[in-house]
């Protein structure tokens, strides 16, 4: 499975505050306003479904421009999986597809090396997927579990006609202990792209 970043429209910088009272991810963005992705409740399997409902009432929310589409990210974290969700409003549905990404910096300082780590899915109308992929070439994110990792994050997209848009919801285990994955933890920072990409 060959996973293209076909446009990349923000790259983030996560800072995770360390402490038992620690209730946010602070998420930075290059020239504009920081936000918070506060503590929030657990996201079950069944409500990863591509549908934006309550369970994100609790997450930190940004608007952003995605080339010519208007988004929405919404963050949280409830101190064991991080959460994100994106809808984008593309104005018309892609007939041969559509996916969203999510790329975790292994800290190098190279967008697109050895040892980042992806969550990706496609629209396919809400239902969960295996999201958890690794960079392994050019513009090339593999499974995590071709390579002796494990699966730690799901995620799931469709195409909602009322928004005339596309959404997707996203899990990733913090720190899943895969050699595969970028750890977030506290006191640790990590580079964050998020993307889309239309086929």
């Amino acid at each position: 499975m060959r996973r293209h970043a076909a446009s990349v429209f923000a790259v983030l910088v996560v800072v995770l505050a360390v402490g038992a009272t620690c209730r946010a991810v602070t998420v930075a963005w290059a020239e504009s306003p920081s936000i918070s992705a506060p503590y929030g409740l657990y996201i079950p399997d069944v409500l990863l479904d591509g549908v934006v409902g309550s369970e994100w009432a609790d997450a930190g929310e940004y608007g952003v421009r995605m080339g010519e589409y208007n988004a929405r990210l919404l963050i949280k974290h409830d101190h064991v999986y991080f959460y994100v969700a994106m809808v984008i409003e593309s104005g018309r549905r892609f007939p041969a597809g559509f996916e969203a990404y999510v790329v975790f910096e292994n800290g190098d300082g190279v967008d697109y090396s050895r040892g980042d780590d992806m969550m990706s899915v496609p629209a396919w109308g809400g239902e969960l997927l295996d999201a958890d992929l690794t960079y392994r070439a050019t513009y090339d994110f593999l499974p995590d579990v071709d390579f002796d990792g494990t699966c730690d994050a799901v995620g799931a997209g469709l195409y909602d006609s009322t928004i005339r848009g596309y959404v997707f919801e996203f899990r990733r285990k913090m720190i899943s202990g895969d050699p595969c994955d970028v750890p977030l933890a506290g006191g640790n920072i990590a580079d964050v792209i998020y993307g889309w990409a239309s086929y």
